[in-house]
């Protein structure tokens, strides 16, 4: 479990303000004031963070529920958040992502195989490869050198 933190920003000069949650104010507070943000909150200036709840999380999901709650109960014109918290419906989502693997299962399965065939035929020529263990100079299999060097019993 993650300590979160939903908080407000809110411009000193417009009273506008961004709701938003965080596992880190201190870092988020950096990204705010970044050239590179591309949120809403880019347009307050100087704003003032209040820390509206302090919470342990299990997931980034139930973060998100929390924020979207803090949303809706202090939505108005003055309120700059553009989109939902969570950026899409968690069940929407589940939902897609098990029509997307039904509908590209036999594609995953080709490639699965194509690749398991390529990897046997690697490992069948790492196999076959004869190599000198270099405490012993027993002749043995590539791919037995390993174990044949952790044995307890030391090679002579």
């Amino acid at each position: 479990m993650r300590l979160s933190i939903i908080y407000k920003a809110q411009c000193s000069e417009t009273d506008k303000f961004y709701i938003g949650s965080t596992y880190n104010l201190y870092n988020r507070k950096k990204v705010h004031k970044s050239k590179d943000n591309k949120a809403e909150s880019r347009h307050l200036i100087n704003p003032t963070y209040t820390i509206l709840k302090e919470f342990y999380t299990i997931n980034r999901k139930h973060k998100h529920e929390l924020e979207q709650e803090y949303m809706d109960l202090n939505k108005s014109d003055d309120m700059v958040n553009k989109f939902r918290a969570s950026g899409f419906d968690y069940e929407k989502r589940k939902l897609y992502m098990v029509q997307y693997h039904k509908e590209h299962q036999k594609e995953r399965i080709e490639r699965d195989n194509k690749n398991r065939e390529k990897i046997r035929a690697r490992n069948k020529i790492k196999g076959e490869r004869k190599v000198n263990c270099p405490k012993c100079n027993k002749e043995m299999r590539y791919d037995s050198l390993s174990k044949h060097l952790k044995k307890k019993v030391p090679c002579v």
